[in-house]
């Protein structure tokens, strides 16, 4: 009986025994695969980690407690580089690792970690010098090695031109996309190619571009798509220059002499500047001033009229030309152009459709006695 006592015991003590060591034993699940030891030894454990009771990772490595026994142990590990082989712990929640590298370019005493490779420099040349839509070119890239790539302009589609040229800095190919304005892409010339020598006349009216009274100008492009922009202008003040098409390819120009009673303003003939029907400051009249103005912005000179009226039974609105300050202008006014004016005329005799009436005059005679 004392001895089945005896064996009870021994057996209760063993498995107390066996409980106190897996409770108290540092990795029983802290340390994964074969770093079964007290901490994270880089090398002979690579590429290990403990789980610990704490990890807090820093910018240089991290710290951690782990068990130790029947207590606890801390260590602080620190990133770092040597014999080209790179050194880095860091924290998955409370979790250590460390992980190793070879450098490829070495160690970098500033950092601690393996060398960044230095940049490589490219140089970049262009056959065409730049964004030319006329000239087909290719733009190439090469490093201090030798090695190069290389890009040719080319056409999208018959609009749009690819145009390679070089970046201001680093070498690089930049890729532009260019619209041919006024042009087709010419698929195998790899430009932007206009149709053909062309010219065109904004004031081109029923098949001719002599048009003096009106102001235009003439768009013409030559073979290699150089646009030219040249607008009608006034030689003097009775002589226009008159840009005109060639059989819509070339341009020609023209010296025009002005009608009589006409002057050149703003690159056109324009008629008598102001006439007023009843000669002046008539009120016995009923008259209507024309007066040919320049309007701001306008393409055109247009007609500005007044016609004389009655305000009221005794009072008259007379408008007549002036070129001078004197009356009261109407309307816009531009440099050179006589303004129309008007004046309030009191009729004695009354005002009846835009005119005073005429006041009739008594003759007296008288007989000798």
């Amino acid at each position: 009986m004392k001895k089945v006592l005896f064996l009870s015991s021994l057996l209760v003590i063993s498995v107390l025994a066996v409980s106190m060591v897996m409770a108290f034993w540092p990795f029983s699940s802290g340390i994964t695969g074969a770093a079964i030891g007290k901490e994270l030894v880089p090398g002979l454990y690579p590429n290990t980690r403990v789980t610990a009771i704490s990890c807090t990772p820093s910018d240089t490595g991290i710290s951690y407690v782990y068990k130790s026994g029947f207590s606890t142990s801390s260590k602080t590990k620190t990133n770092g580089c040597s014999n080209n082989i790179e050194t880095t712990y860091s924290c998955n929640d409370k979790t250590a690792n460390v992980a190793t590298k070879t450098c490829s370019n070495g160690c970098d005493s500033a950092t601690g970690l393996c060398a960044i490779a230095p940049a490589e420099i490219w140089t970049c040349s262009d056959t065409d010098s730049g964004i030319i839509t006329q000239t087909k070119g290719t733009a190439t890239s090469t490093n201090e090695a030798g090695e190069s790539t290389s890009q040719t302009d080319e056409c999208l589609n018959t609009r749009f031109l690819r145009e390679v040229s070089c970046a201001e800095t680093g070498g690089a190919i930049v890729f532009n996309e260019i619209e041919c304005n006024d042009a087709d892409c010419d698929v195998e010339a790899s430009t932007c190619t206009p149709k053909y020598p062309s010219c065109t006349d904004s004031d081109e009216k029923d098949g001719t571009g002599l048009q003096f009274t009106m102001a235009g100008k003439i768009t013409t492009y030559d073979a290699s798509g150089k646009r030219t922009i040249v607008s009608d202008a006034c030689a003097d003040s009775d002589t226009v220059t008159e840009q005109s098409c060639n059989g819509n390819l070339a341009a020609t120009s023209v010296a025009h002499n002005c009608l009589i009673g006409e002057i050149c303003e703003l690159g056109r003939c324009i008629g008598k500047k102001c006439e007023d029907s009843d000669g002046g400051n008539v009120p016995g009249t009923r008259g209507t001033v024309i007066s040919h103005q320049i309007i701001a912005n306008a393409e055109q000179p247009a007609d500005v009229t007044a016609t004389d009226f009655c305000l009221s039974e005794k009072f008259l609105l007379e408008f007549a030309c002036s070129a001078t300050s004197a009356g009261t202008a109407l309307g816009g006014t531009s440099t050179n152009n006589p303004r129309i004016v008007y004046k309030l005329t009191n009729c004695r005799g009354g005002c009846l459709e835009g005119a005073c009436k005429q006041v009739a005059t008594t003759t007296t005679t008288s007989t000798a006695a």
